[in-house]
C-alpha cells in the first residue's frame, strides 16, 4: 500500500478559519462601510396568548446590551446582589419594535409595562435573552467586568 509523504509541513489552521468543501468562504470585509451596511439583527415573533397578540423580538445591538448591562449594575443591592425587579420589563423594552424595527416602549412605559401579566412577560424576557445570547451567568460577568472597570476608575476598591 503507497502512502503519500507530504512535501511540506502543514499549515496550522487559524481558529476564524474553517473548511466548506459545498460553500465558498465569505469575501474579506475591506472597509467599515461593509460591515456598518450589515443587517445583523436577528429578529422572531413571539404569540402571547395572554394577550391575544403576537409581538416582534430582535437582538440586542453591542450600544443595547451595554445598556442592559449598566442596568444591572445600578440595580445592585448591598451585597453585589441584582435586584431582579424590572429586569425583565427593561429587557422587553429593549428588545420588542413594531414593523419598521422601532422599540415600542419608551423609558416612561417600563413601569407599566411591568403591571402586565407575568406570564406574558417571562415568556417575551425569554425569548429576548435568547436572542442575544444572554444568561444569568453572562449577565453576572458582564456586570462584575463593569465593576471592576469602574472601581478601578474612581479610585476605591
Amino acid at each position: 500500500m503507497a502512502t503519500k509523504t507530504p512535501t511540506r509541513p502543514a499549515e496550522a489552521k487559524q481558529p476564524d478559519e474553517t473548511n466548506h468543501a459545498d460553500q465558498a468562504a465569505p469575501p474579506i470585509v475591506e472597509d467599515a462601510a461593509t460591515i456598518l451596511a450589515v443587517n445583523d439583527r436577528q429578529t422572531e415573533v413571539v404569540t402571547v396568548p395572554e394577550w391575544g397578540l403576537r409581538v416582534t423580538l430582535q437582538s440586542l445591538t453591542g450600544n443595547e446590551r451595554d445598556d442592559v448591562d449598566a442596568w444591572v449594575q445600578a440595580h445592585r443591592d448591598e451585597s453585589g446582589n441584582v435586584k431582579q425587579a424590572g429586569f425583565r420589563t427593561f429587557l422587553i423594552s429593549r428588545t420588542a419594535v413594531n414593523s419598521k424595527g422601532e422599540l415600542l416602549f419608551t423609558e416612561a412605559q417600563i413601569e407599566a409595562l411591568g403591571r402586565k401579566n407575568h406570564l406574558a412577560l417571562l415568556r417575551l424576557a425569554e425569548v429576548a435573552a435568547r436572542l442575544s445570547k444572554m444568561n444569568e451567568t453572562d449577565v453576572d460577568e458582564a456586570t462584575d467586568d463593569l465593576g471592576k472597570g469602574q472601581s478601578s476608575a474612581s479610585g476605591t476598591s
